[in-house]
């Protein structure tokens, strides 16, 4: 041990101290920040490894490079969501190091945070796909032209450490309902449109739904509503 009791591992952990600023607009809610290639190469990240932004509470994030006009201005580049996970205002300076090789998330469990219909377990794993998840965060999701809202109230990786890990097409997620916070309609997510005729036989109304203007993949789910 060096360093008043702190582990040798510890004190030789790199970090880069930056400004944050706001988030492209493509980036919103798509769980990335931006650094320049200076930062990028004293951390030895490449593009899409991930970071951890150590604000007031740490949050993790994808990493991508700075647009060439934001080079050598010290900034970090994220959006509302993760500076209100890492507790951090814009023109804040934050430290941030290398995430190192995150794991896949085993599974996820998440509270809810307003009032909402029940929403299929399925539709999370598509929409939250690649982002970085630790306890406590906050998430929020596309739903019908809006956002529904969830804590992060722990994680399981496919193997330790349980600090953060990666959402795959795998991931279960478990979701809790304050009392008096889920509605009535049932909802379900149909990632594959040969489900549909059997939902309609089943009397459900159909809604083929785009996530037009957000980081996600411009496909359609069909969610399905009773």
């Amino acid at each position: 041990l060096l360093g008043r009791g702190r582990p040798l591992l510890e004190l030789c952990i790199m970090t880069v101290e930056l400004q944050v600023s706001e988030a492209y607009t493509r980036d919103v809610g798509g769980g990335r920040v931006r650094i320049d290639y200076d930062a990028m190469d004293k951390l030895q990240l490449a593009t899409g490894q991930y970071v951890k932004v150590k604000g007031k509470k740490a949050t993790f994030a994808k990493v991508l490079p700075l647009y060439p006009s934001d080079e050598d201005k010290g900034l970090i580049r994220m959006d509302g969501l993760i500076r209100y996970n890492a507790q951090l205002k814009v023109n804040d300076k934050v430290d941030i190091e290398s995430a190192g090789n995150l794991v896949e998330l085993a599974s996820v469990k998440l509270t809810a945070l307003m009032a909402q219909p029940p929403v299929d377990e399925r539709y999370f794993a598509d929409v939250l796909a690649s982002m970085a998840l630790t306890a406590g965060d906050k998430v929020m999701i596309p739903y019908f032209g809006g956002r529904l809202s969830y804590l992060v109230e722990s994680i399981a990786s496919i193997e330790p450490p349980n600090e953060a890990g990666v959402v795959s097409p795998n991931t279960k997620f478990q979701i809790e309902y304050k009392e008096g916070m889920k509605g009535v309609k049932q909802v379900k997510y149909v990632p594959k449109e040969e489900e549909v005729n059997k939902l309609l036989a089943d009397g459900w109304k159909i809604v083929r739904y785009f996530f037009v203007g957000t980081p996600w993949p411009a496909d359609f789910g069909i969610v399905a509503i009773m």
